[in-house]
């Protein structure tokens, strides 16, 4: 029987389907797509028309993360150059074709953010599209922001003559300033988490914003020098002859040396709006001075902070354990490990709040995050749902690292496991420590089915990480109890169990 047990060891997941499409409903259901997490699977979804509007994507879909990559890069870009446009009235091949080449990611973003499932009052996700698009069109004020910064007005350009169309073209451009909102909706965005790298984030953003502000003055005194766009007026002899981005470069110059108090002095006011627009750049730039300087050390305090705190607690450890003589090839093994962890978490394994959150609430939280892998799984497929909401709250996540053992042949922890994150090898150690390896698992495949249901029941394989694997371990004896009040289900994961162990 032990080795038709050992059989049992590893439950293989048959790969899911990729793409559900519900078959015609009736008249008064509206068709549901799914859409798979694949990229490249969603990315040939595309090529058929019928899928272009009938679909929904949930919030932590990849494509959202790429949308706001997209977006951000694109709005940096243009916050920078559509005013520079404007200002020196330079219409640069490269520079004119790659705003425009830009446009597309703000109404393809657009496009997405219509077909986004929201949560309705149940906590499910709502995916039928004639609801997701009503639901969109209520929050006038999203709709406001994806619309009107978005309109194309500058087509409008060949309604005066042709010497002013440029000039119209850029100025219609500016009305594209207002997609400033999109730059920190992605900080938003990423800083949402509350994780470490809050800290960076905060300090980027100050660094774009900051960036923005001396590029917008140096426009203004590329505005004021030129005589409002006419260097050939201009008072400043150097700069007549220049093209405009020498001439921009030389206006940089100056409101740098002004915001740094350095430079050679060879630029100065000559007349009386120079000389108050050189007042308010003194006076404004000071302040942000100010406010960056803050924000940097709220962000140097966040991350430090943390460092110290998760320093503290690992010192705590490593004297307890050398307070009871572990070896120092144990200590050497343990300190690699934490390091390891520490550059991929940052020290963030499992947050406290989480561990002490009310127990509905965690096994809520837990089930929204991991119930897929039990969903997948023949064991634990359709139980009931009360059931696996508790079970996902047993779960503990463990990290392994290239190298580490998750399981050694002949262990019997009477627990089973689910590969989160990473690819694993099912092994048989020999005596003379040469290796045969079996079989590769991927995510969402489980091994220990039949150990972790019950006790005393020794693996006859070991399983080794052969990438940075994140594990879910579920220990028998924590879940076991809970079991006890589900008679029906109870008997029906045991049969799953004893059919697979039979055809295997």
């Amino acid at each position: 029987m032990s080795k038709t047990y050992a059989a049992a060891d590893v439950e293989k997941q048959a790969p899911p389907s990729k793409v559900e499409v519900l078959t015609p409903p009736p008249a008064d259901v509206t068709t549901r797509i799914v859409i798979p997490k694949n990229k490249c699977l969603v990315c040939l979804l595309f090529v058929k028309p019928k899928y272009w509007f009938k679909f929904a994507l949930e919030p932590d879909h990849i494509i959202f993360q790429y949308v706001w990559y997209t977006t951000f890069l694109a709005t940096c870009y243009q916050m920078f150059m559509i005013p520079y446009m404007f200002a020196s009235q330079n219409f640069n091949h490269y520079i004119f074709i790659t705003t425009l080449c830009f446009e597309p990611v703000f109404y393809i973003r657009i496009f997405f953010f219509m077909h986004e499932a929201y949560l309705d009052n149940y906590g499910t996700y709502v995916r039928k599209f004639r609801l997701i698009i009503r639901h969109y069109l209520k929050d006038y004020k999203r709709v406001c922001w994806d619309v009107i910064p978005n309109l194309p007005l500058y087509l409008m350009y060949p309604i005066v003559e042709p010497k002013n169309q440029m000039f119209l073209f850029s100025c219609l451009r500016l009305f594209h300033l207002l997609r400033w909102r999109y730059i920190f909706q992605a900080f938003a965005v990423w800083s949402a988490p509350l994780m470490a790298r809050r800290a960076p984030i905060l300090i980027t953003k100050m660094i774009v914003v900051f960036l923005l502000i001396i590029h917008y003055f140096a426009l203004s005194a590329f505005i004021i020098f030129s005589n409002f766009g006419d260097f050939s007026k201009s008072s400043r002899v150097y700069l007549r002859n220049a093209n405009p981005l020498e001439s921009y470069l030389t206006c940089l110059y100056f409101i740098s040396s002004i915001i740094s108090t350095t430079g050679t002095g060879d630029i100065i006011p000559e007349n009386t709006l120079e000389l108050a627009f050189t007042i308010i750049v003194m006076i404004s730039t000071k302040t942000i001075y100010a406010v960056l300087i803050v924000c940097f050390l709220m962000g140097i305090r966040i991350l430090s902070q943390h460092i110290i705190n998760y320093e503290h607690k690992v010192m705590r450890m490593k004297k307890f354990l050398q307070n009871q003589g572990l070896s120092d090839y144990l200590m050497e093994k343990l300190w690699i490990y934490i390091k390891q962890i520490w550059n991929r978490e940052n020290g963030l394994h499992m947050p406290e709040l989480l561990e002490k959150a009310p127990y509905v609430m965690k096994g809520e939280i837990m089930r929204e995050i991991f119930s897929v892998h039990l969903r997948r799984g023949y064991l634990f497929k359709d139980i009931n749902e009360a059931l696996l909401t508790q079970i996902c709250g047993h779960l503990r996540r463990v990290v392994f690292f290239k190298g580490n053992y998750i399981v050694q042949n002949g262990d019997t922890n009477a627990s089973m496991y689910w590969i989160h994150r990473g690819q694993v090898s099912v092994l048989t150690v020999h005596p003379n420590l040469t290796e045969t390896r079996h079989e590769m698992l991927y995510v969402h495949d489980m091994f220990g089915l039949a150990q972790g249901l019950n006790y005393g029941m020794a693996h006859k394989y070991s399983y080794r990480a052969e990438t940075q694997c994140d594990i879910l371990v579920l220990q028998l004896e924590t879940w076991e109890c809970v079991l006890q009040h589900f008679p029906h289900d109870k008997e029906i994961i045991y049969k799953r169990m004893m059919d697979t162990y039979t055809i295997l």
